[in-house]
């Protein structure tokens, strides 16, 4: 065989990994409960939470994207699909009293209650493309930056 045909021949098989990634289950297994993880939703849709302990202190809603991505696109989410993600994990009364509200240079905002913080990413039109909700629990409060504490927040 010469070296050329041997290098076509091993470009033309499927790459397959020699070292397959451990099973979600086994890490599970041998370092506990995992502070962060990413559900895939409906619609192409997708949910991080982040964890302190068994208390969730954020969630976010984006476009499910299958490869992590520095220069993944930015979509627009489905206006129904923030308001459902908003109504079942921070509902109006639930929040408390709104404490700041912060829009930086009409991409991003920011409200601030007294239980949640709720942020989001948005186009020059206000279409959002991420939103995600910090609960502001005691649990939580190491997790964020103590400036940014509602009850600093005056």
């Amino acid at each position: 065989m010469t070296m050329t045909f041997v290098i076509v021949l091993l470009l033309a098989l499927p790459f397959q990994s020699p070292l397959p990634g451990p099973k979600a289950l086994d890490l599970h297994k041998a370092f506990g409960s995992p502070d962060a993880e990413r559900f895939r939703l409906a619609d192409n849709l997708s949910m991080t939470a982040i964890y302190a302990g068994e208390e969730t202190c954020k969630l976010t809603l984006k476009w499910w994207t299958p490869k992590i991505s520095p220069t993944a696109v930015k979509k627009v989410l489905p206006a129904e699909a923030v308001e459902t993600f908003l109504d079942r994990f921070a509902p109006i009364e639930a929040r408390g009293r709104l404490i700041r509200g912060i829009d930086f240079r009409g991409s991003l905002g920011t409200e601030i209650y007294e239980h949640v913080r709720i942020s989001t990413n948005h186009l020059p039109d206000k279409s959002v493309t991420l939103v995600s909700i910090d609960f502001l629990s005691p649990a939580c409060e190491e997790l964020f930056n103590k400036d940014d504490e509602p009850s600093q927040a005056k």
